[in-house]
This record gives structure tokens, sequence and C-alpha cells, in this order.
């Protein structure tokens, strides 16, 4: 069971900052409890619960945006499994996994391509993980 306890930070810290294709990220559970985070990237539950909420109707986010962090990015786009938003050259990217939502931001100087596929292949990873 120790070994099972992943370090959720690791997986902010290692596999989404430090590729550099992202500025922050999060990963919280389905009810916005966070996990892990970056310092300063605090999305709040209830915005959480709205993105949980948009993989199911992400009509209610193309009407409203994508909140996070204090920040509202226009939905551009999303399914089930995935959701993307911008605010200028500025992006979000969130991947819905079995437990967990990930959520990475990008500044200006990052390819929002990048972004989202860094986001979206560790998501990958989790759900085939079973996490």
């Amino acid at each position: 069971l120790k070994d099972y306890n992943m370090s959720w930070q690791s997986y902010v810290d290692d596999h989404l900052i430090a590729t550099g294709t992202v500025s922050q990220a999060a990963i919280c559970d389905h009810e916005g409890n966070i996990w892990a985070n970056s310092p300063g990237f605090t999305p709040s539950s209830a915005e959480v619960k709205m993105m949980v909420g948009g993989f199911n109707t992400s009509g209610s986010l193309q009407a409203s945006g994508i909140p996070c962090s204090g920040v509202k990015y226009m939905f551009v786009r999303g399914d089930e499994k995935e959701l993307f938003g911008r605010k200028g050259s500025s992006a979000v990217a969130v991947a819905m996994c079995n437990s967990c939502v990930l959520i990475g931001t990008c500044a200006e100087n990052i390819q929002p391509g990048q972004l989202t596929t860094t986001v979206f292949k560790l998501a990958d990873y989790l759900r085939e993980s079973g996490i």
C-alpha cells in the first residue's frame, strides 16, 4: 500500500511544470479538493465542480467560460474527458481521470498545443493506471 501512495506533488512538479509546456498546474479530486498544485495556483472547489460538470454538459461552459484560479477562459472545445479554453494568448487544459482532475495553464510564451499534449498525455497515463 505504501508504494501506491505516490506523491501527487511529483506529478505536478516533474510531469507537468518541469516539461516547460505548463505554467501552472493542479491535481484535484472531483469535489475540488486540491491534492497537489504549483505555488499560487489554487482553483476553488466551486471552479473545479463547474469544470467537472462541463465534461458532461459543455453547454454550460460555452455560456460561462471555464473559470480557473480566478481567471475566466473562453471555452474552445470539450468532451467527456478533456476541456480546453483560451484567454488572449494564454490557455487552460482540463482532463478528467477516474478519481481526479488535472488542470494546467500556459502563459503567452508557451504554445497551447504543447500544453494540451502534456496535460492530456498524463491524464491518459493516469486513466490507464486506474487513477
